[in-house]
Order: C-alpha cells, then sequence, then structure tokens
C-alpha cells in the first residue's frame, strides 16, 4: 500500500510531469533559430589552445525533428495508459489486469501438461525444484522437444553439474 495516500501528492507528480514536458519544448523552441546566409556564425566566447573556438550553430534539424517526435509521443502515451497520478488513461491499462491474463493464457497453454504428467507440485514448491525420477523419465521419453521447451518456460528445473573443484 501507498504511503502517499493524500491527493496532493497525484497532483504533484501530474504537474512535475506536464511541467517538464512544456518545459523541453519552451527549451527547443528557444533554441530555434535560422542562420542567414551570408552571415558569419558567432561563437560562445570559449576558446582552447589560442586559436579553436567553439561556434554557435543552431541545432540540426533532424535532431529538432527526434525532440518534437519525443514530445508528441509522451503527451499520447500519458494521454493513453496510467502516468499523471490517478489519471486511469483512455485504454485502462493496468499491470495487474496484465499479469492475471497472462496467467489465464499461461494456465490454459501448460495447464494440460502439468495434469498429464503430475507436474502441479513443481510449481507450488518455492525454492529448489527437485522432480522425482519418474517425472524426469517420462519428461525425456513422452515428451516432444516443444513440449519439453514449453515446461521449461513455465517452470525451470536447474541442473546441478559437479564440478570436481572447479569454481
Amino acid at each position: 500500500m501507498s504511503d502517499f495516500v493524500d491527493g496532493f501528492w497525484s497532483l504533484y507528480i501530474a504537474g512535475i510531469t506536464i511541467v517538464s514536458i512544456i518545459g523541453c519544448a519552451v527549451l527547443l523552441t528557444m533554441q530555434h533559430h535560422k542562420r542567414v546566409p551570408g552571415q558569419a556564425v558567432g561563437t560562445t566566447g570559449h576558446e582552447w589552445d589560442e586559436d579553436l573556438a567553439e561556434y554557435n550553430n543552431a541545432l540540426p534539424k533532424w535532431w529538432m525533428w527526434l525532440f518534437w517526435i519525443t514530445i508528441v509521443f509522451s503527451l499520447l502515451y500519458l494521454a493513453l495508459y496510467p502516468g499523471l497520478g490517478t489519471f486511469k488513461g483512455m485504454l485502462g491499462w493496468t499491470s495487474t489486469g496484465q499479469y492475471q491474463a497472462e496467467q489465464a493464457s499461461a494456465d490454459a497453454l501448460y495447464g494440460p501438461v502439468f495434469a498429464k504428467y503430475g507436474a502441479t507440485d513443481a510449481l507450488e514448491v518455492k525454492e529448489g525444484v527437485k522432480p522425482i525420477a519418474e517425472f524426469h523419465a517420462a519428461r525425456h521419453l513422452q515428451l516432444t522437444p516443444q513440449q519439453n521447451l514449453a515446461l521449461d518456460q513455465a517452470c525451470p528445473i536447474v541442473a546441478m553439474v559437479k564440478t570436481k573443484g572447479r569454481k
């Protein structure tokens, strides 16, 4: 549970986010100036080694466009997904909902494999899955390579190899 239960923090986060995006747009606009043909480019006043100067050139156009695209993307993202305090986003996406959907699809995909070979108990073990010998033999003799890969993704089994003193 969050310690920031007051509505102030939601507005605070949303405000900082919006002000930051607007600040980027203002800074980008301030840096936009056209170079007049035939006019010499000025320097920033910094000089190194008596003749090496830093010129005051405008940002390249492609770079400016990338910044604007980033700003537009961020505004669209914040409108569609939750990111502005308590605003849920127009799509209604939540990480909890995505997790539950992935769990349901994984249960539908891997459930029959685990039920068929009695491997459901392996998922309930929190540390060090050590299947019995019958499961190991059944896994390699009766499952196809694709089913073995699916089983590895759902319940990785770590094999211990003796290294004879090597680290």
